[in-house]
């Protein structure tokens, strides 16, 4: 705490200069003739002001006394010390604020040329000077390693090694990593309200129709093909299916919200496929996709397990050279990793979406079920297949895939 004094009492700076026989032993006579000369810079008065505020110290509130890092001056050290005698000697500290620091020691040529470490004791009325105490070495002058170590002490940086109880928050070792999967649909809702003549003539039509030459919508192309896109760098209103998974594929969790996302990229299959297969790229969105599609293999290859029964018909593309054409050339589409890694995702999407409606709605839930079609269905495949030897098992959906298999 400091007391300002009245203005009859302030008092012009001046500039002070290092002089006594204390100092000449602390720093030497170059030293002083330069602290001087900074000192005669620094304090430029100004003879047509009277004086200054001028005050005077009433109380110490508290104490920022710290370990300070810094040097012995050489020319403090007694020339000759007789055994493991105690001499008094000075530190500077690298702050240059900080006054010198008087400390007492048995070690004070192995001391020399070192960055040392000293803390403040107390600062009698009788001593220019505050007396202290060594506390440790950090190293030679110079070094990298202990000017590195000086700079972080010095800015108060905490660089120790962690202790056990932060260590202790770390999740325990062999536990699993932990991964945030999402389908997003686009928020349709939010376009078409109830009983709107939109939300009428959509129902009508049901769903969008696709012919060989163009497509019949069922909303608006500026809702289908913009507004209702997902595209990529752009925010998109959507409901969202979030998993947190093990990196065993085993769900944690699952959230349902309405959401707004910004796709980050889009794909066609092909360009999906690529980069899973070009380990050349190895850039996050690319990672992220083989990630994908791993989680995709072993979702599938449970369902297969689980009597999953594949039936699909190969999809064809029709080349044409205008609008005006008929098509010149039809072709079987090739299907990728990429379609089924959607295919999984988008079932998983279904599933976890009618799990959640049943056990909210039990009695109302109107969830699409494929049920056994009846047995005498199957009575032309039966006969052909008998005559190749194989049996067919319609059990259940898992033996009708077996025995499909065995026909291959």
């Amino acid at each position: 705490a400091v007391e300002l004094l009245p203005k009859s009492q302030w008092k012009r700076g001046i500039s002070v200069a290092i002089e006594d026989e204390e100092d000449e032993k602390l720093y030497g006579e170059e030293d002083i003739e330069g602290i001087n000369k900074k000192s005669e810079d620094a304090m430029e008065i100004d003879e047509t002001i009277e004086g200054e505020p001028t005050g005077k110290i009433v109380g110490i509130i508290r104490k920022k006394w710290r370990p300070y890092c810094g040097f012995i001056v050489k020319k403090s050290i007694p020339k000759q010390t007789s055994g493991q005698s105690a001499v008094n000697i000075t530190f500077r500290a690298l702050d240059r604020r900080i006054p010198p620091i008087k400390i007492r020691t048995a070690q004070a040529h192995n001391l020399e040329g070192n960055r040392i470490v000293v803390s403040i004791d107390s600062w009698p009325v009788t001593s220019a000077y505050p007396l202290g105490h060594f506390v440790k070495t950090l190293g030679a002058s110079g070094d990298r390693e202990t000017e590195t170590e000086v700079l972080l002490l010095e800015h108060d940086v905490p660089y120790q090694e962690f202790s056990k109880a932060v260590l202790a928050d770390l999740p325990p070792e062999g536990d699993q990593w932990r991964f945030e999967f999402g389908v997003h649909i686009a928020d349709v809702t939010y376009f078409v309200k109830p009983n709107v003549p939109m939300d009428k003539e959509a129902a009508a039509r049901g769903t969008s129709v696709y012919l060989v030459d163009k497509r019949i919508d069922m909303l608006p192309s500026l809702l289908g093909t913009n507004l209702c896109s997902l595209r990529s760098n752009v925010e998109r209103l959507a409901f969202s299916c979030v998993w947190e998974m093990t990196e065993n594929a085993e769900i944690v969790s699952v959230d349902f919200s309405k959401s707004i996302i910004k796709s980050k990229h889009s794909f066609t299959y092909e360009e999906a496929q690529t980069r899973i297969d070009d380990e050349r790229m190895q850039d996050d969105v690319t990672k992220g996709i083989r990630v994908l599609n791993k989680f995709a293999k072993i979702f599938r290859q449970r369902r297969m397990d689980a009597g999953a029964l594949t039936l699909s018909s190969p999809e064809v593309r029709f080349n044409i050279e205008n609008d005006n054409q008929d098509p010149v050339d039809v072709e079987m589409k090739e299907l990728k990793e990429t379609n089924a890694l959607v295919e999984e995702f988008m079932l998983l999407a279904n599933i976890s979406v009618a799990k959640k409606i049943y056990s909210r709605f039990p009695s109302a839930a109107m969830l699409r079920k494929h049920g056994a079609p009846p047995s005498n269905n199957f009575d032309q495949l039966r006969k052909i297949l008998l005559e190749k030897n194989v049996q067919l098992d319609i059990t259940n959906s898992k033996t009708l895939a077996d025995s499909l298999d065995k026909a291959e």
